[in-house]
């Protein structure tokens, strides 16, 4: 009866949460419907060129599945995981956790996997993304950081935090608590980094996709500061776009949207671009992705879950 109503209290905030950057969504684009009406206007080698930079984001995040599940001696076939990316991310759109939850279904129909192991080393994965992000953060606004040094300070202070963060909780996962409830939830939490840590490699390997991840997204922030003419240099996009890149993680609300444009429109600010700019180019951005997003999905989604359904029921056949 309790967990009954933690349920529906979580629930109720997730729906207030929703409205109300719903609303403040709604204005937004209002006050600035021009703005994004020139921005769908740009030309066609714009959309060629973001298109195939979202492209290639996914395959990162594809590579990143097929060598952690490695690790499980799973051997993935480029369908499933460059669908288990696409799969994640267009459910992700529809309902907060909805997308790992379908991947993770079908990697334990179709290869057995256990669920809490994967979602466990998903969670030390993020945290491998919020690390590298801050060290690259931090790299740019000591070494690159274009003037401002309360901007720089800031930036610096907010990377500082990404990085030690993960560190702590890496540090804290060598231990193991006893007992049961909240307890037995950290162990398990920590189960991933148990896993990871025994392969270097593939925690590089991981780093250096989140890398291509960062450059991939300054890539397209530059194109579409581009379009609003708006000046700015590669610098400062590599600033901006570890903060599009963990709002990810905010998965109470529905592909974070309305909090990776807050964010990153913050982050623009202390660059010296303006919030509005950087609210815009990743609305833009988002408008782009989920139209790419949601004519993959469906059709991914249907290939990755019938056969993953299919092993399952011939399984059950044997």
């Amino acid at each position: 009866m309790g967990q009954l109503k933690n349920m529906n209290k979580k629930t109720v905030i997730q729906v207030l949460l929703i409205a109300v950057i719903t609303t403040a969504f709604i204005l937004y684009i209002k006050k600035n419907g021009h703005a994004i009406k020139e921005a769908l206007e740009f030309k066609f080698s714009f959309l060629i060129s973001l298109i195939a930079l979202n492209l290639l984001n996914k395959v990162c995040l594809g590579l990143k599945t097929r060598n952690i599940l490695k690790l499980f001696s799973i051997n993935l076939s480029f369908v499933e995981w460059f669908g288990s990316s696409v799969v994640n991310n267009f459910y992700n759109y529809l309902a907060p956790k909805s997308g790992t939850a379908v991947v993770g279904v079908y990697l334990k129909n179709k290869h057995k996997l256990d669920y809490n192991k994967y979602l466990a080393v998903l969670i030390t994965t993020a945290l491998i993304t919020i690390f590298t992000s801050g060290i690259i953060g931090a790299v740019i606004s000591i070494f690159f950081f274009p003037g401002r040094s309360f901007g720089m300070m800031t930036f610096l202070m907010l990377f500082l935090g990404m990085i030690l963060g993960p560190m702590i909780i890496f540090w804290v996962s060598r231990f193991r608590f006893s007992g049961k409830g909240i307890f037995e939830k950290i162990n398990k939490f920590l189960e991933g980094w148990r896993v990871l840590h025994k392969s270097f490699n593939t925690i590089l390997f991981l780093a250096i996709m989140d890398v291509c991840t960062v450059s991939l997204m300054a890539m397209r922030y530059l194109i579409l500061f581009n379009i609003f003419s708006v000046p700015v240099n590669f610098v400062s996009c590599v600033l901006i776009a570890p903060f599009n890149i963990i709002t990810h993680f905010a998965t109470f609300i529905p592909g974070a949207y309305g909090i990776k444009e807050a964010a990153v429109g913050a982050a623009s600010a202390l660059t010296g671009i303006s919030f509005a700019s950087g609210a815009l180019a990743t609305l833009s951005d988002r408008v782009i992705m989920m139209a790419l997003t949601f004519v993959l999905g469906p059709i991914f989604s249907f290939i990755l879950l019938k056969h993953g359904f299919k092993g399952k029921t011939e399984g059950n056949t044997a």
